[in-house]
């Protein structure tokens, strides 16, 4: 309605800056929907800077939008100005508006009365803002409204407003594939509604002539002004859009490098809960930061009575005061290393027993400060298994000391008694000889059989003495040989010499066939007992009537010897045991023969420290042949 007295005044708008209005609102509404995610995400100081920064551009926006509008009106060919007061107001107004709308479509839970109250407010702002820059206008008219058009640029405010947050609320995080066209469709729906309740309002306004003037400072904008306004505003919309959305982003590689980081975590903790030792992180406080249920049970803590408490707990008391030290020079060089490396550790449980451990440390970078992993071994078993160890070597190294002790009174008892025994052998054989020679007196015969055979059992008592000697040598390493050149067949012909009237007693053909070998470096007293140790042997065994053949020839770098007989052979299961000491093939035999079963060891050993090896050929019912090898000088 015109007042009564003036006449009316036609207005036209630029439809250039309507469109630009428009724009600026969908702009506007934009970011009121990303503000709001924005707010909601954050906590905080941050909450509080986007929900001002979200206000100020929101409102900049609603202002910048109504402004353009207001501008895009033009009342005949009057240059329009405009309060600077109420001008400013008026954007006040809209920044504050926003304000409210922005923490009300962020808040966690949003319920039916909040969003009534929330839009009927921000309406009310909206529409404040509206009239309170219609008002800012100055121009040569009346301005009246029409109450119905006014009414219902208010509903239209409110009703909008209250469809604003709800889509907001709804539209803050992202989910369908279909979020960003519906964010657009709600933004242009948000934005015709505030164009709708400005483009409403101002169809409300009339406006009569008549001259007016004023004191007040006023803004002279023209269209390009109007222009330079609505495209600020844009700029700065888009400015504010992007900084959201690189906040954005930085949210989203910082969500996945934290779900990195929980992934990470998940694993870490299932390989400590799986670890069969006791695991501990301990931070570079010296505090137990997560403990794995092995802990729970060498320890008897519970998990939560070990967190956030200092690692000193599970030592015994004589450890705790010195352990900072030993932390703080770990962190200052931290790498993986056993704990204690040389010294006696141990651990302490809550019943206040302790065990022996060992410790290995782990450095870890988290995300807050530097810790390290402990894995703690309880070695009490392995501890009782060394003692066990160390007390049956001690008692084995005792056993040693006494067999080594009876050994030396062995090596002297056999010293006497060869002395002792010796003595009285060389009286007894000294005198038989010279009764057997009848320089005391003729004897008859059975007085000469007699002294023969005191004769012959001296001398095999002799030589058991001295096998007992030479076997005592043997086993305590002390054997000596000392060898010559010299000529080997001349020596194997010295040997069988003595034996000739034994192999004749028993009417054995003892043949030598000896091929010519090159001189060898050999004990001359040492291989003239082995040859008659073998030969003797050969005779023993040899029935009456039998053959000993001696061969000796050269083998390659070796000279072979071998005293072949035709007795009754050897088994073959009992070949492995003539060379042992005081072992006989048949015991029945040998007591027929005579023997003590160690001339065979002391032969092996004689021939193997002239690095030369022995051996036997058997067959049973067929005869023997024992053989020995003796390297050639210059050729081994």
């Amino acid at each position: 309605m015109t007042p009564a007295g003036h006449s009316a005044a036609v207005g036209s708008y630029d439809p250039i800056l309507v469109v630009l209005s428009v724009v600026i609102a969908i702009g506007a509404g934009y970011t009121a929907l990303d503000m709001t995610g924005r707010v909601s995400l954050s906590q905080g100081l941050a909450q509080k800077l986007w929900l001002a920064g979200g206000a100020f551009a929101l409102g900049l926006g609603i202002w910048s939008m109504h402004f353009t509008g207001m501008l895009a009106f033009q009342v005949g060919t009057t240059m329009m100005t405009y309060d600077v007061a109420l001008t400013a107001a008026s954007m006040l107004v809209a920044i504050a508006a926003s304000w409210w709308a922005l923490w009300v479509a962020s808040r966690p839970i949003i319920r039916l009365r909040n969003l009534l109250a929330g839009g009927l407010l921000m309406g009310f702002g909206i529409a404040s803002m509206h009239y309170v820059g219609m008002a800012a206008m100055r121009m040569p008219t009346v301005l009246s409204y029409d109450p119905w058009l006014v009414a219902a640029s208010l509903v239209i405010a409110v009703g909008g407003s209250i469809a604003a947050l709800w889509m907001a609320s709804r539209l803050r995080i992202p989910g369908s594939m279909g979020w960003a066209a519906l964010r657009i469709g709600s933004a242009a729906l948000v934005g015709l509604a505030i164009s709708g309740m400005h483009y409403v309002g101002m169809a409300a306004a009339r406006f009569s002539l008549e001259p007016t003037s004023t004191t007040a400072p006023v803004l002279n904008v023209g269209n390009v002004g109007a222009a330079a306004i609505g495209m600020g505003t844009l700029i700065m919309l888009l400015i504010v859009l992007l900084s959201s959305y690189r906040q954005r982003m930085e949210e989203v590689v910082s969500l996945k490098s934290f779900e990195t980081l929980k992934k990470a975590e998940r694993q870490f903790r299932g390989i400590l809960e799986a670890s069969p030792d006791p695991t501990i992180l301990v931070d570079s406080e010296g505090r137990i930061t997560l403990a794995n249920p092995q802990t729970e049970a060498v320890f008897g803590y519970r998990q939560e009575e070990l967190l956030d408490q200092p690692v000193e707990v599970l030592m015994p008391e004589r450890f705790r005061a010195g352990h900072g030290s030993y932390l703080g020079a770990f962190f200052m060089a931290p790498r993986m290393r056993p704990m204690g490396s040389g010294l006696e550790l141990a651990a302490q449980r809550k019943d206040g027993t302790e065990f022996p451990i060992e410790v290995s440390l782990s450095p870890l970078e988290t995300n807050e400060h530097p810790a390290v992993l402990a894995v703690i071994r309880d070695i009490t078993e392995r501890k009782q298994a060394e003692a066990a160890i160390a007390q049956r070597t001690a008692e084995l190294e005792e056993a040693n000391e006494a067999l080594r002790t009876a050994d030396r009174y062995k090596d002297e008892f056999l010293s006497v008694i060869s002395h002792e025994l010796r003595t009285p052998l060389n009286f007894i054989t000294g005198f038989a000889s010279i009764l057997d020679d009848e320089v005391a007196g003729s004897l008859n015969e059975v007085q000469h059989s007699y002294i023969q055979k005191i004769m012959g059992g001296a001398d095999r008592m002799l030589e058991l003495v001295n096998n007992l000697l030479d076997m005592s040598r043997i086993q305590a390493g002390k054997l000596q040989i000392e060898p010559d050149l010299g000529d080997y067949g001349a020596i194997v012909e010295e040997a069988l010499a003595p034996m000739r009237p034994l192999s004749d007693q028993k009417e054995i053909a003892l043949v030598p066939d000896l091929a010519p070998v090159p001189p060898l470096m050999v004990d001359e007293r040492r291989l003239t007992q082995v040859l008659t140790n073998l030969v003797d042997n050969a005779i023993k065994f040899t029935p009456q009537g039998g053959r000993i053949t001696v061969r000796v020839r050269q083998d390659g770098d070796h000279v072979l010897t071998e005293v072949s007989d035709t007795g009754p052979g050897i088994a073959e299961e009992s070949i492995s045991k003539l060379f042992r000491p005081f072992s006989q093939v048949d015991m029945s035999s040998t007591r027929r023969a005579g023997g003590t079963g160690l001339g065979l060891t002391i032969s092996k050993a004689f021939v193997e420290a002239h690095g030369g090896q022995i051996g036997v050929r058997s067959v049973l019912g067929a005869g023997s042949t024992f053989w020995f090898t003796l390297p050639i000088p210059g050729e081994e």
